[in-house]
């Protein structure tokens, strides 16, 4: 008995299908990669302020600045407007080293 030959709409269904299950496995893999990575970052960093006792300063100055920005007083503040622009600079810097 032959078995009958797929059509070519079946093959492209089941290729679509093994297509997004490689895909989905690599989005499980690079997810564990990225908590893994972001765990050691974490880290670092801790270890980074605690080296230099600068865990209580930062927790210090994040509070002032966030209370400072929170201000409605403060909206058009030059500083804050200096902070936006470091940090959209930053992320083109990011954007670009990614091409």
């Amino acid at each position: 008995m032959a078995t009958k030959p797929l059509s070519t709409s079946t093959k492209i269904a089941n290729l679509a299908k093994v297509k997004q299950q490689r895909i989905q496995k690599i989005e499980a893999e690079l997810n564990v990669q990225l908590t893994s990575l972001l765990t050691k970052r974490k880290e670092e960093i801790f270890n980074i302020f605690n080296k230099f006792s600068a865990v209580d300063i930062d927790d210090k100055l994040l509070i002032g600045f966030l209370k400072f920005v929170t201000n409605k007083d403060n909206k058009d503040h030059p500083i804050i407007k200096e902070f936006l622009n470091i940090a959209n600079k930053t992320r083109l810097l990011k954007r670009k080293g990614n091409n």
